[in-house]
């Protein structure tokens, strides 16, 4: 079951997450559990300079309250919309273009 909408104009994508700065973690969105992805609302200027992003528009974040529920929700998903997912610390979601 969705327990959870949540609609982006933008994300960010990084690239070197280990370059983050830990102030820019108050805008975290998700990390993928498929390629370890990060995902971040915001990155402030001057960490935008020492990372490799990319900013992605238009997007949607999902959360269920359980992984089968997602998983059935990907399955139905056309594979064009589907951005990412995450089955990190019990956090069930899909972030997909809207």
């Amino acid at each position: 079951m969705i327990i959870k909408k949540e609609f982006f104009e933008q994300v960010y994508f990084v690239w070197n997450p280990e370059k983050v700065k830990k102030s820019d973690f108050d805008n975290f969105v998700m990390c993928s559990t498929k390629n370890w992805n990060y995902y971040f609302t915001d990155i402030k200027d001057v960490s935008k300079s020492k990372l490799d992003i990319e900013k992605i528009k238009n997007v949607e974040l999902i959360e269920f309250n359980n992984k089968k529920s997602m998983f059935s929700f990907i399955k139905k998903l056309d594979d064009t919309l589907l951005l990412d997912f995450s089955l990190e610390g019990n956090f069930f979601s899909v972030l997909k273009f809207a």
